[in-house]
């Protein structure tokens, strides 16, 4: 989650400072990036930079589908990364930095969610394991 949050908020830079089209931008960040994410970037821009040039949202939802296929990634984190193509693929330079923003934040507030959820779910097992504890004490004595 934390590495999808760096590649927007690299997006936003390539767009704002670079004045990249969001494919090429794609290869930019894929080649800082590295790992997985960074092939799906640059085979995202070979697809709408190279010869075949289609439509930006078709081809990043068809890579992005074959990715969260290979990788274990929760149900919500697969939806904002299927929604980012679909958010960003407008001509206007501008508003494809508010969407991108605005997916950042999306991917933000998710990432604390699951934090937040999981240290909730380490209490419970905590608390669990020590009743259990006691338990075993209680009996064998």
């Amino acid at each position: 989650m934390e590495t999808w949050e760096y590649i927007l908020q690299m997006f936003v830079s390539e767009i704002t400072y670079k004045k990249e089209t969001l494919g090429y931008a794609c290869y930019e960040i894929g080649e800082k990036i590295g790992g997985k994410e960074g092939k799906l970037l640059e085979k995202i821009c070979k697809k709408t930079e190279g010869d075949q040039r289609g439509n930006f949202y078709q081809i990043w939802e068809e890579e992005c589908i074959k990715y969260c296929q290979e990788e274990k990634l929760p149900v919500k984190a697969i939806e904002l990364i299927k929604e980012f193509g679909k958010m960003t693929g407008f001509e206007d330079d501008d508003v494809q930095k508010k969407m991108i923003e605005i997916q950042k934040e999306k991917w933000t507030n998710e990432r604390l969610r699951m934090k937040e959820e999981l240290l909730e779910r380490k209490k419970v097992i905590l608390t669990l394991s020590s009743c259990l504890g006691m338990m075993i004490i209680l009996l064998l004595w």
